[in-house]
C-alpha cells in the first residue's frame, strides 16, 4: 500500500481501513512495528519501510480436547 511521503503509521492505518472497514473496530488493540521495532501511530514512515500490524489475539480454548479426561 502506498502512503504519501512523510505519512505516518496512523495514515497507513486509515488507508487500510478505507479498503477493509471491518478492521476499524480493532484499532484500540492493534500494535505497529517498523522493521524490528514497535512504533507509535505518529511515527513517520520512510520510503521502503515495512510496516507490521499486530492484531489482537487471545489464549487457547477453555474446552477440553477429546483425548483429555
Amino acid at each position: 500500500m502506498d502512503v504519501p511521503e512523510g505519512g505516518t503509521v496512523e495514515a497507513a492505518w486509515k488507508a487500510l481501513i478505507t479498503r477493509h472497514p471491518d478492521l476499524a473496530r480493532y484499532r484500540p488493540y492493534t500494535l505497529f512495528a517498523v522493521g524490528h521495532d514497535y512504533v507509535e501511530p505518529d511515527h513517520r514512515l520512510r520510503p521502503d519501510d515495512e510496516l507490521c500490524l499486530f492484531p489482537p489475539v487471545s489464549g487457547g480454548s477453555a474446552s477440553r480436547r477429546p483425548d483429555e479426561r
